[in-house]
């Protein structure tokens, strides 16, 4: 059947009007199925929050991020990332990222060298410690505290 497909069927029948008549609504059959698939970086992306503190009178001060892996998932993602933290930076707000998880090939030097690289070129990060906690102090300037952690074995 092609079309829209009703939703009730009426019937009519050659009965009088002194007969029982029954009335009867079929529901159309499904026609099609849909679904609706994500990765489970994807899944990472929609869970990830901040935690935001705020001065006493209610304005945002300082933001914390924990970076999830589908943050470095994808190219647009790394790139969505890093814009909220500059964004962040940029309006005076304090700013601790927290990325415990491996480089990838969209950060190869860590996602708080992709962020550093926005205000001066140069190496940020210590090579050897590939996990970082990293601050960044909104005003008067930016400013960075790296610290390079490690797994012990």
């Amino acid at each position: 059947m092609e079309g829209p497909e009703p939703d009730v069927f009426a019937v009519e029948t050659e009965h009088g009007p002194t007969e029982n008549v029954q009335t009867s609504v079929l529901t159309p059959p499904q026609t099609s199925i849909s679904l609706k698939l994500k990765s489970d970086s994807s899944w990472y992306v929609a869970k990830a929050n901040r935690i935001a503190i705020r001065h006493h009178l209610g304005n945002v001060v300082a933001i914390v991020e924990i970076v999830s892996p589908g943050n470095k998932d994808f190219k647009n993602a790394i790139a969505s990332f890093v814009r909220k933290a500059l964004e962040f930076l940029r309006n005076g707000i304090h700013l601790l990222v927290i990325d415990l998880f491996p480089p990838s090939r969209r950060d190869p030097q860590g996602i708080h060298q992709v962020i550093w690289d926005e205000f001066e070129d140069g190496r940020a990060i210590p090579s050897g410690k590939r996990l970082t906690l990293a601050s960044y102090e909104a005003v008067p300037e930016v400013s960075a505290f790296i610290e390079p952690v490690a797994v012990a074995a």
